[in-house]
């Protein structure tokens, strides 16, 4: 009789632990289908328009905008993309044909009329940040100046600076995603 009882209890626990095995194998695949987003946050996305592109998330999304080539949006930051002609700002005086991305920079610097400095960046790219004050909240601006074939795009990353520890190592692999051409 107590082996028969035995027998039974150990059958209703090795089906308990055949049940616990099969949905932690259940869960292991729904995570790998998923592409691990439990794990690593939102999905890479992709947004391009008149010979540029850039790798954010899904949270962002697309905004018209009539200043703006780009205006990527999610939450917590706004990505903000201008083209200018090399040809027009060598017609209006403002720089010469063969101005690098440092030059750009520089111009930029002075028409927006903010206190900055320019760094050279990866892929012959130039860099400033500053800061700027909209509506009540202090936002601050990562700017990266490119040239293409004939055009100077100037992407900027704009974040609450509340916000800032957060969000900076996010925007060194955004800019690691832009492609001219």
């Amino acid at each position: 009789m107590y082996n028969k009882i035995y027998k039974m209890k150990c059958g209703q626990n090795m089906r308990k632990n055949q049940s616990l095995t099969v949905i932690a194998l259940v869960l292991v695949i729904a995570t790998l289908f998923t592409g691990c987003n439990m794990v690593s946050g939102a999905r890479a996305k992709d947004f391009g328009r008149d010979g540029i592109r850039i790798t954010l998330n899904e949270n962002f999304y697309e905004k018209e905008h009539i200043s703006y080539l780009g205006y990527y949006e999610a939450s917590d930051m706004i990505v903000l993309i201008n083209k200018e002609s090399v040809k027009d700002l060598v017609s209006y005086d403002l720089l010469k044909e063969d101005s690098t991305t440092a030059d750009y920079a520089e111009l930029i610097i002075g028409l927006y009329q903010v206190d900055a400095t320019v760094h050279s960046g990866a892929n012959g790219s130039s860099h400033f940040e500053y800061e700027k004050e909209i509506d009540g909240n202090h936002f601050k601006y990562y700017a990266y100046a490119f040239k293409g074939e004939s055009d100077f795009y100037l992407v900027q990353f704009a974040i609450e600076t509340k916000n800032i520890q957060k969000l900076e190592s996010k925007i060194d692999e955004y800019v690691k995603s832009i492609v001219i051409g």
